[in-house]
């Protein structure tokens, strides 16, 4: 060993180094989550079990809606909107989920949710919805020539058809970057089914 190189030196660096790739790795692997939701009356079963059963195979989850601070689910739980929808950046995520419940109503129209949802499906992310949540998706112009589910209200349904759709005929259904439920009995295969995507 030359002249006032140390061992330990040599070492300081190689571990800093190390920290260094091993940071990097957890950022670019880390599996993050984006639940987009009303502010009020969203499912709280399809939203709960979905969440945490991403939290416990190591997502982050991140909640955004029409205004950041308290969303109400359809059992009166309060929890904390981090993100207004204009604020998002999609490059953040790997998958966009929204979740059903009466309140899906008031994002049906939102112009917002729309170009979100259209950004994230032009650069091939993940889309998953749940119950009510596939209107919104039909809504935003993203289902054309997928095979997709919703809850079986005729109505429902016929948004669907009518956006281009192809209405599937099993709980869960995979069509491409897009994922889809039709009822909260299937929430926890719709989960299961995110995770085996993004595993």
């Amino acid at each position: 060993m030359g002249k006032g190189v140390s061992y330990k030196g040599i070492f300081t660096v190689a571990l800093i180094v190390v920290l260094l790739i091993g940071l990097l790795y957890t950022k670019n692997n880390s599996k993050k989550a984006l639940f987009i939701l009303p502010e009020k009356d969203f499912d709280n079963y399809e939203f709960v079990n979905t969440r945490d059963i991403l939290i416990d195979n190591d997502f982050d989850i991140a909640l955004a809606s029409t205004t950041i601070g308290e969303i109400i689910d359809d059992k009166n739980v309060v929890y904390e909107s981090k993100y207004d929808i204009r604020d998002v950046d999609i490059d953040d995520y790997q998958i966009i989920i929204l979740v059903g419940g009466n309140g899906t109503k008031l994002i049906l129209d939102n112009q917002d949710i729309h170009n979100l949802l259209k950004d994230a499906y032009n650069n091939n992310k993940y889309i998953a919805a749940i119950c009510y949540g596939p209107v919104v998706l039909a809504r935003a112009g993203i289902l054309k020539g997928h095979t997709a589910v919703v809850y079986p209200n005729p109505k429902h349904i016929k948004e669907l058809q009518d956006s281009g759709a192809l209405i599937g005929d099993s709980g869960v259904s995979v069509s491409k970057n897009i994922i889809t439920a039709a009822n909260p009995r299937d929430t926890i295969k719709f989960a299961e089914t995110i995770l085996g995507i993004l595993k």
